[in-house]
């Protein structure tokens, strides 16, 4: 039976991602309406404070389909909301609708109002079935990180030779090939923030932009190291945004206020004894690892990666590994 509903919960998952970080802390969401087999409309969680994916699926049926709305099944990635917040409840639109057949991949995380949505839709005679997939749950994962622990989902990414080493001191040294290059500025299009220590912009000069992928750049951080960072740096003379700490010796305190600033989602991308002091604070969610064909014999070392292997796979002679926290 879960057979026939995992090609459209698949669906859901794969039109929530359009809306990349524009829904701020709110999760991605999508969902499907499907009537004898056939999407008649579908949606997603398109910007922070506006439409949800429910409600939007619903809105994109054509006229012609309309008269469909009621006997459809309601895919959607996440429970419905049953409150109001920025909008009301997409529970009440799918009861007004008269939908009998509600599947959902996630159960809302926040013990809160976890089940509620569940609850008013069973209560108003709809069908509820949970089936939930490891691609929902993933897709939630960023957001309940960070609205559960008010703190951003902190991405560890770093490439190392084929011996395990991120390079060498002092020395700018490139370990991954152009595709996968493309691949880490797709991934600063999806991130609030990037963090690097004051010895990687002081070495490499980074830019730390998106200039090989659609979307925005992401906002720079650069902690204990504003003194030492003139205009001859990227990250000081561009024109785009970076934020300077000087006191960050307490990285939980840092990174309570870079969510409260609005960063939900850091990337930290060097160096290694910046990497090394989330990694020894348990403060980091997940890790994508890059390792490149090249041998550099020695150098600095690169960090040890203990969690749960979710991916691996192989970018031309790259291999990218994502690895969560357990």
């Amino acid at each position: 039976m879960n057979d026939v509903h995992l090609p459209y919960l698949e669906r859901c998952v794969i039109i929530a991602k359009r809306a990349g970080k524009s829904v701020k802390s709110n999760p991605q969401v999508g969902a499907v309406l499907v009537c004898n087999d056939r999407i008649i409309g579908e949606g997603y969680h398109e910007s922070y404070g506006s439409a949800h994916a429910e409600v939007n699926a619903i809105s994109n049926v054509v006229e012609a389909d309309q008269n469909l709305i009621g006997q459809s099944t309601l895919y959607v990635s996440l429970e419905p909301c049953n409150h109001t917040g920025k909008t009301g409840p997409c529970t009440d639109v799918i009861i007004k609708h008269k939908i009998q057949h509600v599947v959902i991949a996630y159960r809302d995380p926040n013990n809160s109002v976890k089940s509620d949505g569940i609850l008013k839709l069973e209560s108003a005679g709809v069908k509820v079935d949970l089936i939930e997939t490891i691609e929902a749950k993933n897709l939630v994962r960023p957001f309940e990180v960070a609205s559960l622990n008010m703190i951003p989902y902190v991405i560890l990414k770093f490439a190392q030779s084929k011996d395990f080493f991120l390079g060498k001191k002092g020395e700018q040294v490139w370990i991954s090939n152009n595709y996968t290059q493309h691949l880490v500025h797709k991934w600063r299009s999806e991130i609030d923030g990037i963090m690097v220590g004051k010895n990687t912009v002081l070495t490499d000069n980074p830019k730390l932009t998106n200039r090989l992928y659609n979307g925005d750049s992401p906002i720079r951080i650069i902690p204990n190291g504003g003194a030492q960072i003139n205009e001859k740096f990227h990250v000081k003379s561009d024109g785009g945004e970076t934020w300077f700490y000087e006191d960050t010796s307490d990285l939980r305190v840092l990174l309570k206020d870079l969510y409260k600033r609005g960063i939900n989602r850091l990337m930290i991308e060097g160096g290694a004894q910046m990497i090394n002091s989330f990694v020894n604070e348990s403060l980091w969610h997940e890790a994508r690892i890059i390792t490149g064909n090249k041998q550099l014999n020695n150098g600095i070392k690169a960090p040890v990666i203990k969690g749960k292997l979710i991916s691996s796979q192989s970018l031309a002679d790259d291999l990218i590994q994502i690895v969560y926290a357990a």
